[in-house]
């Protein structure tokens, strides 16, 4: 069995197979549901072995069997964003050699190109995830699926999470905060709420309706929420936590978004795409008295602050930072050293 296929048990192996997997809306997919559509996929893709398979959704609901379907046929799944348009998303395709493309664009999805030449997938290659390309071209970032299910079992451990637990997903689908929320919900036997689109009030109803006890998001969604909740805050019983990653809050954005969600714990988080993605996260309760820190690191993963020298910096002088452990990537694709 490949590190895809394992990767992909996180659904068979459910404890309770009747329990919603995926919610979107009024429609539900339970841990049954998405195993046989996840089934289906595979089957209809045949043996992946060493290949890669292309994944461009706007649907969650359609997304999450998709991914697991491509991993159970041995492939190494390429999460790509529609809104980067026809023409990055074919030059992210032919880069990544990849043989097949799973869509829910219908006609607007582009026509699959012609591979560039190179090696195919390794066996122990679950996903290559590309980087934004903020202030260089994107590069794919290659995860084995022994480094994702480390990376997520140890989000899993962190948060709490168990089968109780309700997860709201509203980031672009090939985001690894995103990936990294849902494969940690899923593998505590959780639920995902899956949301298109964020507006602060649409959101906090859902979170109301849906008995969420969870949800992370970048700077600007916080913001607005803040905003939002400042006359009142909402009566939301089962939150437990409010994660902010990839991006700082100040300290008094910070207590915002606590007074915002008084019983939930507000979570400073730190990662990056290459390490799987987390990489630390600050502990339940202690906003309070570390306002501004991005917390410890998670179980497996070592962060070390280095000089230019590569030595290991004192208490109060600054470094680059160094992660390692078991959820860093392999590499980047087609770039042998990094």
């Amino acid at each position: 069995m490949t590190a895809a296929a394992r990767l992909s048990d996180i659904v068979a192996r459910a404890a309770t197979p009747g329990r919603p997997a995926l919610v979107r809306g009024t429609s539900t997919l339970s841990y049954a549901d998405l195993q046989a559509a996840a089934a289906q996929t595979a089957a209809g893709l045949g043996d992946m072995r060493g290949k890669r398979v292309g994944l461009l959704f706007l649907d969650g609901m359609r997304f999450v069997p998709a991914f697991f379907g491509a991993l159970s046929a041995g492939a190494s799944v390429v999460p790509l964003n529609p809104d980067s348009g026809a023409e990055a998303v074919t030059a992210l395709l032919r880069r990544s050699r990849c043989v097949k493309l799973l869509t829910d664009l219908g006609d607007r999805a582009p026509a699959l190109p012609e591979p560039e030449a190179g090696e195919d997938a390794a066996e122990d290659e679950a996903m290559v995830l590309y980087t934004s390309g903020t202030t260089a071209l994107p590069k794919g970032v290659v995860h084995s699926g022994a480094g994702l299910l480390a990376n997520a079992r140890a989000v899993a451990q962190t948060l709490g999470l168990g089968p109780e637990d309700a997860t709201v997903l509203f980031l672009p689908l090939n985001f690894s905060y995103w990936l990294s929320q849902m494969l940690s919900t899923l593998l505590a036997g959780g639920t995902l709420i899956l949301e298109s689109f964020f507006h602060p009030a649409f959101f906090i109803k859902r979170l109301k309706e849906t008995g969420a006890t969870g949800f992370g998001g970048v700077a600007p969604h916080h913001r607005l929420l803040i905003a939002h909740c400042a006359p009142q805050a909402p009566d939301l019983p089962r939150l437990r936590w409010v994660m902010n990653a990839g991006g700082p809050l100040t300290d008094a954005e910070l207590r915002g978004l606590q007074s915002s969600f008084p019983k939930a714990a507000v979570i400073n988080a730190y990662g990056c795409t290459e390490i799987g993605p987390r990489a630390t996260q600050l502990p339940f309760g202690r906003l309070k008295d570390k306002p501004g820190s991005i917390g410890l690191p998670i179980p497996g993963v070592t962060v070390r602050l280095l000089d230019e020298a590569g030595r290991e910096v004192r208490t109060g002088e600054t470094g680059e930072i160094v992660l390692s452990g078991p959820s860093l990537m392999k590499g980047y694709l087609d770039e042998p050293e990094f």
